[in-house]
């Protein structure tokens, strides 16, 4: 059994894969909320993955390491995957991928801007994956006023300043490319193309585009980079988001909850090859998680299904009660 740790707002990215894509493996996934404190009972075998360790609080993330050691101790029983001690959030990595040179940007916190700071920029979180939170800013000014407005409106936390790195084409598409780490496995995700700086959707899909989505599915590029990355963020299971610039990878971020492949009504349908490829490849990945491991006895398994149908009750209480976490 492969037991995914997730913040319980951000559990769809699993649902609606195992749901869709990835429904033969579904009797062998278990998604399990930290809201639901699973280090306080006893960890029925199998492969524990630990995503969204950006999302956590301070008190859940010391649990979370807890945890992660407590499994370590007996490999013929447990296989963590994502040490929450050892992995790399936003600012740290991208700190660290400037430092060493793969990155050509930096990355500042907004607290700690040096003078250095190479305009244009953009702000965002450090923690939540939603995106810019302004535009591209050309100047000081311009960027202390939208930090004072983004104060002013109740975001304090963990703001990030961003340099812009260009990365359009000459044919004047922007490219976000993504690959997908599962342990030991790179699988190509997909390209994006748009023709905006900020790539979140695919908004220009065309026959050129598609088959050059295709060819990377099938021949990904840059994996002995990639893997150096994915290795440095202490990351065994996550995404990848990068461009490439003048023929070298540019990293944005690495995402440890990542949306593995949309429902295929959310998706073009000449899209839908290279996805259904992308997708099997990551099922082939995740089967070999749990090899040489036992499987749950069936007292555990009551105990599963039990703990399954508290944690539904709890996050139907917190969605009406709670503030969802970013």
């Amino acid at each position: 059994m492969i037991h995914f740790l997730v913040t319980a707002d951000h559990d769809y990215t699993l649902r609606d894969f195992f749901e869709h894509w990835g429904s033969r493996l579904r009797e062998q996934i278990r998604v399990v909320h930290y809201e639901s404190r699973p280090w306080r009972r006893a960890a029925p075998p199998g492969t524990w993955v630990f995503t969204d360790m950006e999302r956590l609080t301070p008190v859940e993330l010391s649990a979370a390491r807890e945890l992660f050691q407590r499994l370590q101790t007996d490999r013929s029983r447990w296989r963590p995957i994502n040490d929450p001690a050892r992995v790399l959030r936003r600012h740290d990595l991208l700190r660290e991928l400037a430092a060493r040179d793969i990155n050509k940007f930096h990355a500042y916190s907004a607290s700690e801007l040096p003078g250095t700071v190479r305009f244009p920029v953009f702000v965002r979180s450090g923690s939540n994956h939603n995106g810019s939170l302004s535009a591209l800013l050309s100047d000081r000014k311009s960027l202390e006023r939208t930090l004072a407005g983004l104060r002013a409106a109740g975001t304090h936390e963990d703001l990030l300043v961003v340099e812009y790195c260009p990365y359009d084409r000459e044919d004047g598409l922007f490219v976000k490319r993504s690959v997908m780490r599962i342990a030991s496995e790179l699988i190509p995700r997909h390209m994006l193309f748009s023709r905006k700086w900020e790539v979140k959707k695919p908004d220009h899909v065309d026959a050129a585009c598609v088959a050059e989505e295709e060819d990377y599915v099938k021949h990904m590029p840059h994996e002995k980079e990639l893997r150096e990355v994915f290795d440095i963020a202490g990351i065994e299971y996550g995404r990848i988001d990068y461009t490439v610039v003048q023929g070298h990878i540019q990293i944005f971020e690495i995402n440890t909850n990542p949306m593995l492949v949309p429902p295929v009504q959310h998706l073009a349908p000449a899209r839908w090859p290279s996805q259904a490829r992308s997708a099997s490849l990551m099922l082939q990945a995740m089967e070999g998680l749990n090899r040489g491991l036992p499987e749950p006895t069936t007292g555990e398994i009551a105990g599963l299904t039990r703990a399954s149908r508290h944690q539904e009750l709890a996050r139907r209480m917190r969605h009406r009660l709670c503030k969802a976490r970013p």
